[in-house]
């Protein structure tokens, strides 16, 4: 896409986020459903990793930021951490109260 279309890589995986985020908030807004949007999105994913890959991989004189590969997957592996380490934080643990056995019928 960045080179077909002569976007280059940053504005190529600009265009794939918004696409996803577009899928995201018809989730959340439209009565779509689910399994096309979920397949919707599953498509794009490769695209948007290649595009973001290439975004922080290649060099400036390329269209990208110039990071290298150890460079960009450092950029990644701190990213997978961050949200790992968010979502943990945040999450609610989520217990179920035990009722004993014949209690529910009383109830």
């Amino acid at each position: 896409m960045a080179h077909n279309t002569g976007l280059g890589f940053v504005a190529s995986t600009v265009v794939i986020t918004a696409a996803l985020v577009l899928i995201v908030a018809a989730h959340y807004l439209t009565p779509i459903a689910p399994a096309m949007l979920f397949w919707s999105a599953y498509v794009l994913t490769r695209p948007f990793g290649a595009n973001a890959g290439n975004t922080l991989s290649k060099t400036h004189d390329e269209g990208g930021l110039g990071l290298g590969t150890l460079g960009a997957s450092g950029v990644l592996a701190a990213l997978l951490v961050g949200l790992v380490v968010y979502q943990t934080l945040t999450s609610r643990r989520q217990t179920r109260e035990l009722v004993p056995a014949g209690d529910d019928l009383a109830r």
